[in-house]
């Protein structure tokens, strides 16, 4: 009986293999009429085949690949930049705090993602995150295209100041903040 039903796949695509162009012929494409860039054409007034963008596009540039030369001088807007860039394109995997510990993280089998701060060897070298962020590192894909240097200038910023948020006890904040801190671990 199954023998049967095998032998009538075969055959049904032997008989599929016959048929001249086949619907599924996966170099259609590349048989196709088309323009070559700056060539003239007939479809439009100007007589271009090559368009112009719509009135009112950005175009999107591929970020610099320099690395970064030295640390940006550190201000309130650069820190808030840095935090943004941060949570968008690094929290998910290296968690809020930079530990390494969030949702998407804990689930990775291969290879959960490092700390960013705080982790056995100290704080992370800045140009050592910079790279990993231009060029990728592990697993991790490069986010050069995503953030460009200022925005990586500022999530290196941003997280040296988790790195140092970490290393105060919490018995050293003064009582207000300190109230409002143990507020929000509860």
């Amino acid at each position: 009986m199954r023998s049967r039903g095998i032998g009538w796949i075969v055959a049904g695509f032997l008989v599929g293999c016959d048929t001249p162009t086949p619907s599924w012929d996966l170099e259609r494409m590349m048989h196709q009429d088309r323009y070559r860039p700056y060539e003239a054409s007939t479809l439009f007034e100007d007589g271009r085949a090559m368009r112009a963008p719509p009135a009112g596009v950005m175009a999107r540039e591929p970020s610099s690949r320099e690395p970064l030369s030295s640390p940006a001088p550190l201000s309130r807007a650069l820190l808030e930049r840095g935090r943004s860039r941060f949570e968008i394109h690094c929290a998910p995997c290296h968690g809020l705090r930079g530990d390494g510990a969030s949702s998407v993280g804990v689930r990775m089998d291969l290879r959960r993602p490092p700390a960013l701060v705080g982790g056995p060897d100290g704080p992370l070298d800045a140009a050592r995150v910079d790279a990993a962020m231009l060029d990728g590192f592990g697993l991790m894909r490069s986010y050069a295209f995503e953030l460009g240097a200022r925005d990586r200038a500022a999530v290196v910023a941003y997280l040296g100041v988790l790195e140092r948020a970490r290393a105060v006890p919490m018995t050293a904040l003064p009582p207000a903040l300190r109230k409002r801190a143990e507020g929000a671990l509860q």
